[in-house]
């Protein structure tokens, strides 16, 4: 019999909401891109992804537009598409002919140059599509592509997600165009798909950023489903991206598709994080905000294609203290910061099942707005209930957490509530 995983609050408190942060409608806009960099809006955010598509009119090109670092996708003209940005996959019809020089306009000179002079295309009528990984669900992002100018008479659509849409896009006075798309992501990958609608058969992307936009969540976990970059089905990297990490020795790592039992519903069916028993990962969520009441957490614990599960781990909430940063190599669980609560879990060897979501509530009643609050996940030991000691060797998935936020009053309630205050106040003055 399954044991059910130790949560940090039994109970929910009555009339906490769920907050999924503050979502943002889509929304999709479009102007000439001109010689001015600020053009191109930089959020002074987060960059979770930009690209120089071409090769640029000066050569192969990495070029710094407006503080946002847009590195060369390509590593020469007519190379694989994409092949030097991790996060990105583009599909083009014409495997990945990235041209230099094709902006149609005079006028554009330095970066905007080279950001603007080169070309990832696609054959009639496309689309040519973008697929960028490593978002967060819940997260608000504000891409901006580039796309060519009307050279050749053109005019295109654009679709996101599949579902948004905007069409009888045109260039104006020879400029490129900035496509630029606000929006909530529901996963961890946005796709942008362009294609042409009347004029020249091919079209064209020159470049995009993707940037982390202001009103998402307050704490959120990013990378939860270490699905970035993508290493291929049987590969394992020792450093895990947007995660602190031990060094060294496989005692923590990422790994592909291949090298974990991924037929379950409990799995995201993809690349997840590996440990011994001494391995551990952790990363800042953010910082506390009023209202926010509760933390809701999960994690998929699960077992190695080779059958082997055989560490427990242990789930732990910290408050940051204006002065730990983190470190690979240095374990938050060892740097004085001031421990919320933790939670531990059997092997699921111990167990004798394939993979579970532990997952529990943890408060933030006695947290100050403000604090930074950091998650650390870390193997315990073989096979006996934690914490147990010992070589043993288990994976992870799927890592998330969501606010839990307070209801703020119906009007109704609210109006009784001052009622009731009133009258109390007139006793009072009565006696």
């Amino acid at each position: 019999m399954n044991r059910a995983p130790r949560v940090l609050i039994a109970v929910l408190v009555t009339g906490l909401l769920l907050a999924v942060g503050s979502a943002q409608a889509a929304v999709i806009t479009t102007s000439p891109l001109t010689n001015n960099e600020s053009d191109i809006v930089n959020l002074g955010t987060s960059v979770v992804s930009a690209a120089n598509l071409g090769s640029g009119a000066g050569g192969n090109t990495t070029v710094d537009i407006n503080g946002i670092i847009h590195p060369l996708a390509s590593a020469g003209n007519n190379g694989p598409g994409a092949d030097l940005i991790p996060e990105l996959n583009i599909n083009s019809s014409f495997d990945g002919n990235y041209r230099s020089g094709q902006i149609g306009a005079a006028g554009y000179t330095g970066d905007m140059l080279n950001l603007l002079g080169g070309i990832a295309g696609n054959g009639a009528p496309g689309p040519i599509s973008l697929e960028i990984n490593g978002l967060t669900p819940g997260q608000n992002y504000l891409f901006q592509g580039y796309w060519e100018a009307n050279n050749f008479g053109q005019t295109v659509s654009v679709t996101f997600e599949g579902t948004d849409t905007q069409t009888g896009i045109t260039g104006v006075g020879g400029l490129a165009t900035l496509i630029s798309y606000s929006f909530t992501a529901t996963d961890t990958a946005l796709n942008a798909d362009l294609s042409k609608t009347a004029g020249s058969d091919n079209n064209w992307w020159l470049g995009y950023s993707l940037q982390v936009a202001p009103g998402g969540p307050s704490l959120l976990v990013t990378n939860g489903g270490f699905e970035t970059p993508d290493i291929g089905g049987n590969a394992q990297v020792q450093d895990i991206p947007n995660w602190f990490d031990t060094n060294g020795n496989f005692t923590a790592w990422y790994q592909g598709e291949d090298r974990i039992i991924n037929d379950l519903p409990t799995y995201e069916n993809s690349q997840h994080a590996a440990f011994n028993s001494s391995g551990y990962i952790y990363q800042s969520l953010g910082q506390k905000e009023a209202g926010d009441e509760a933390l809701e957490w999960s994690f998929t614990q699960g077992t190695f294609s080779d059958g082997n599960a055989s560490t427990g781990f242990e789930i732990a909430f910290y408050e940051g203290d204006g002065i730990f940063t983190g470190a690979d190599g240095t374990d938050i669980a060892s740097a004085g910061l001031t421990l919320i609560d933790s939670a531990t879990f059997n092997s699921m060897n111990n167990e004798g099942i394939l993979s579970r979501i532990n997952e529990g509530v943890l408060s933030l009643a006695g947290v100050a707005d403000g604090t930074e609050i950091w998650l650390r996940i870390g193997a315990t030991g073989a096979d006996a209930t934690p914490p147990a000691g010992g070589a043993g060797f288990a994976p992870i998935d799927n890592v998330t957490v969501n606010v839990v936020a307070a209801a703020v009053p119906e009007p109704a309630t609210a109006g009784l509530a001052l009622l009731g205050f009133a009258a109390l106040s007139w006793r009072r003055r009565r006696q």
